[in-house]
């Protein structure tokens, strides 16, 4: 299951809600029931697991179709423990000032050669956020299961610049994968 959270509390959810539009502030995978708790694995402060209250009212859940397993104990090989990419959210007032301002946008594609804004790299690759490991664990899985989800996430996005409302419009776009529960 994919988590979002609605929350509309604290500057970054603020900023999340105004850089997308949308109050969606985060994004986890659901983990499971262990212990009588369920957990997600997310990019809080660190990438972790953690336990969830899946009856909180700023809490939405969507099922997945495709098995995730493989992929998400690949990635949380690869990322547990790292810190949160804070300094990546310069590049979502990067990408928010492309939007407000396209003609400015345009000018920078001509020059750059990247047609969509979306695939304009971050700054700090290195370290992840929410969406990235949102976007990671899905295209990975998608890779074998369901070819048109990987596609349209490898020409749409670059996995490091994703706001919780292009997973949230993503899952929307393909209901034969996700369904909000």
């Amino acid at each position: 299951m994919i988590i979002l959270w609605k929350n509309r509390t604290g500057l970054y959810a603020r900023l999340q809600k105004w850089f997308s539009g949308y109050a969606y502030s985060h994004v986890a995978i659901y983990l499971g029931n262990i212990l009588d708790e369920d957990w997600v694995y997310e990019a809080g402060f660190s990438l972790s697991a953690n336990p969830v209250d899946l009856s909180s009212p700023n809490i939405e859940v969507w099922r997945c179709n495709i098995d995730l397993t493989p992929a998400l104990k690949k990635m949380i090989d690869r990322v547990n423990g790292r810190s949160y990419a804070f300094l990546q959210i310069l590049y979502f007032v990067r990408r928010k000032f492309y939007e407000l301002f396209p003609l400015f946008w345009k000018l920078r594609s001509k020059i750059t050669g990247v047609k969509k804004v979306t695939k304009l790299n971050n700054w700090f690759p290195r370290s992840q956020i929410c969406t990235e490991f949102w976007y990671d664990v899905v295209k990975e899985a998608s890779y074998t299961e369901a070819k048109d989800l990987y596609n349209y996430l490898n020409d749409n996005f670059d996995g490091n610049n994703l706001y919780v409302s292009d997973v949230l419009k993503t899952m929307y776009l393909f209901p034969q994968y996700f369904s909000r529960v």
